[in-house]
């Protein structure tokens, strides 16, 4: 039976990974948050947070990421999958990361392959996910997430641990997939 979870679930997760991020924690404010940024550092699992807790963060989700919700409107649920480096390859990125590709990458679709692979053409931040190493093991807290962008599968969440994953040996790499969706 696969694991299957409502898309308020993902987007509740997505926001609880990234309430204690140097690049994003800051956006994320509010009633109750500060109390779920203190619950994330002290690595109680998002499993654990009760309804209310989670209602919040998709609140506070639409707030800072609301950007991606038409994109996301017609899938109602994700499958919990495991993925390959095969896998993840193909998927496409996210347009803000190709400031730090070469220009000829900018006048056409970029995979995450090709993204992880090329040299950096710009100064990364101190933070920026090129700058992940990977390691003989990998741990992974919370999925990342893909979804339809622009008519392609695209990596929505989760930079930081798909670098990571991307340069350990042997390994999986635990993705929310649209599941349920009409646009594929």
């Amino acid at each position: 039976m696969p694991d299957i979870y409502p898309r308020d679930h993902v987007l509740a997760q997505w926001a609880y990974s990234e309430l204690n991020s140097p690049e994003q924690g800051e956006r994320y404010g509010g009633f109750g948050i500060p109390e779920l940024r203190q619950k994330q550092a002290s690595h109680v699992r998002f499993n654990e947070l009760d309804p209310s807790e989670r209602e919040l963060l998709i609140k506070a989700w639409h707030k800072v990421r609301g950007v991606f919700a038409s994109a996301l409107y017609d899938v109602p649920a994700f499958q919990l999958t495991r993925w390959t480096k095969d896998d993840l390859g193909p998927v496409y990125i996210l347009g803000h990361f190709y400031e730090w590709l070469a220009p000829a990458y900018k006048s056409r679709p970029v995979t995450f392959k090709e993204w992880v692979e090329a040299d950096p053409y710009a100064e990364l931040s101190e933070h920026h996910p090129l700058r992940e190493a990977g390691g003989s093991t990998f741990t992974q807290d919370n999925p990342v997430a893909v979804g339809p962008l622009k008519g392609r599968m695209t990596l929505l969440d989760g930079y930081h641990r798909a670098v990571r994953f991307w340069r350990t040996t042997d390994a999986e790499l635990f993705v929310y997939v649209p599941y349920g969706s009409r646009r594929r």
